[in-house]
């Protein structure tokens, strides 16, 4: 039988194994928006959140089935069709409205394939103008503009060696 559980349930069995403001602390970080990450554990563990070109390993794995544009055009899409599946409503392609479900007909004039978008991202960096994104909602064709220039972007974890690496310990093997 399902037996369901409250925030204060949460607290109350938080605060018998360590004494804390369990409440404003799950309340700051589940309950309330925030525009970035809570990274300062990771930041505190020695390490930090950096965006290159160079794709990390868990994008290459989807490579095939997906382009992973979130961290620059705010977009990912189904590589064999255009599909788009997710959008960043804030990022450069949903404040030019385009949104889940619509397909990608051409980037740039060119006709859609994967590598026409992951090159129009990589090439934005020194276009003079935005990117144009040809797509189809339903029966609507429309092309808009997707002002970005800032290339590939694809997140990493990069070590800071000024702070201990916490992250190795905790992953260190235990026994012997």
């Amino acid at each position: 039988m399902l037996k369901p559980y409250t925030l204060d349930d949460v607290v109350a069995a938080l605060s018998q194994v360590a004494p804390h403001d369990w409440k404003a602390f799950l309340g700051s970080l589940v309950y309330q928006v925030r525009p970035r990450a809570p990274l300062d554990g990771m930041t505190a563990g020695g390490w930090r959140l950096v965006y290159t070109e160079a794709k990390n390993e868990y994008i290459k794995t989807n490579d095939n089935d997906r382009v992973e544009a979130l961290y620059s055009i705010g977009l990912r899409v189904r590589a064999r069709d255009g599909v788009v599946n997710d959008v960043m409503l804030n990022a450069p392609a949903g404040k030019a409205g385009l949104g889940p479900g619509m397909q990608i007909l051409a980037v740039n004039g060119l006709r859609y394939s994967a590598d026409v978008l992951r090159n129009a991202i990589k090439e934005s960096k020194n276009a003079a103008g935005p990117m144009t994104i040809e797509f189809q909602n339903d029966d609507v064709v429309k092309t808009v503009s997707v002002d970005y220039h800032g290339g590939a972007r694809e997140p990493h974890l990069e070590r800071d060696a000024a702070k201990p690496d916490m992250l190795a310990q905790i992953l260190a093997p235990r026994a012997k």
